[in-house]
C-alpha cells in the first residue's frame, strides 16, 4: 500500500516574501491525507514558536486540570462521598445501580459494557468510579448540593475540558 501524491499548490506565505506548498496525498484505501511544507525560513521559524506557545499552553492546561480533579474529588469525598454511595446502597442488583445511573445521566455504557467494567467491583465501588468532573454537575444536581467553591472548580474544569483535549482526566 502506497501513497500517491493528487495535489500539489502553492501559496504565498504570511509575510510574503516566499511560499508554502499544500500536498493532498491518497492511498489504496482512499483515506486521504493533507500537510503542508513551509519553504519561507521566516515563517518557518515562527510557526514553531507559535507551536511551542501552544505546547506550553496545553501543559499549562493539563496541570491546572490535574490539581482542579484532585481538589474536585477530595472535596467531594470529604463532604458529600456518603450520601452518593447512599444512593446506591439500598440496591439490589448491578442493573439496578446501571439504570439508577442512567437515569441521572452518569452513565453511558450498554448493559453488556457495564457487566463487563463491573466484574469483581461492587456497587460501592462503582458509585464511586462514577464520581469525575464529567458527571459533578449532574451528581451535584442530583444531591441537591448548593456549594459555591466546588461548583466554580467545576465549571472551570469542565471549560478547560473544553478548550483542552487532556488524556486520562475525567
Amino acid at each position: 500500500m502506497s501513497w500517491e501524491e493528487m495535489y500539489r499548490r502553492e501559496y504565498p506565505c504570511k509575510c510574503g516574501k516566499s511560499t508554502y506548498t499544500e500536498i493532498g496525498e491518497m492511498d489504496d484505501w482512499n483515506r486521504h491525507r493533507e500537510y503542508k511544507i513551509m519553504n519561507c525560513s521566516e515563517c518557518a521559524r515562527q510557526e514553531r514558536i507559535e507551536a511551542e506557545k501552544k505546547r506550553e499552553k496545553q501543559i499549562e492546561n493539563e496541570m491546572r486540570l490535574r490539581e482542579l480533579a484532585a481538589d474536585i474529588r477530595a472535596s467531594f469525598e470529604k463532604n458529600y462521598m456518603d450520601e452518593w454511595i447512599t444512593i446506591f446502597q439500598s440496591l439490589r442488583s448491578k442493573k439496578d445501580a446501571w439504570q439508577l445511573a442512567c437515569r441521572i445521566g452518569v452513565e453511558n455504557k450498554s448493559l453488556s459494557s457495564f457487566y463487563e467494567f463491573s466484574r469483581g467491583k461492587s456497587i460501592n465501588e462503582y458509585a464511586s468510579i462514577l464520581v469525575s468532573i464529567r458527571n459533578m454537575e449532574k451528581i451535584m444536581a442530583t444531591l441537591r448540593i448548593q456549594d459555591n467553591i466546588l461548583s466554580s472548580k467545576v465549571k472551570e474544569a469542565r471549560e478547560l475540558m473544553e478548550s483542552t483535549f487532556v488524556v486520562g482526566i475525567h
